[in-house]
């Protein structure tokens, strides 16, 4: 009977731990160089990484897994650049430009918590009412 097979029922306390092949090191290297690199988007950076550049990185793991890896890089790689890239304190220093949606447009007329601060605005999904 199928059902006698605990692997293949779904348990929470259950999960399963690779070991991560590739160092901290190899992650901000990878981080850092699609930066300098012509590509649009870090997908295509990786898939040419993944084919052309495997003597390079070894242990290279799929695009999916990398994605999740870079969180556990975040604070080394800052701790990085702010030490070997120093520069004039401006008073910004990072910049995003995903839109964070406050209300719907229809209820933008009714919006009044954060009244003043926000604006409405434009992005490749269309209008939104919140901030950029």
């Amino acid at each position: 009977m199928i059902f006698d097979r605990p692997y293949l029922i779904e348990d929470s306390t259950r999960s399963q731990r690779r070991a991560m092949k590739l160092s901290v090191s190899e992650i901000m290297v990878i981080a850092i160089v699609v930066q300098t690199s012509n590509y649009r988007t870090f997908k295509h950076f990786y898939s040419y990484l993944q084919r052309l550049q495997r003597h390079d990185f070894p242990n290279l793991i799929n695009y999916p897994r990398f994605v999740r890896c870079l969180a556990r890089v975040t604070m080394p790689l800052f701790t990085y650049l702010v030490s070997t890239c120093p520069g004039p304190v401006t008073g910004i220093s990072f910049i995003d430009s995903t839109a964070i949606k406050i209300s719907g447009n229809k209820r933008i007329n009714r919006h009044r918590v954060l009244d003043g601060i926000v604006a409405r605005g434009q992005s490749t999904m269309g209008w939104f009412y919140g901030f950029k």
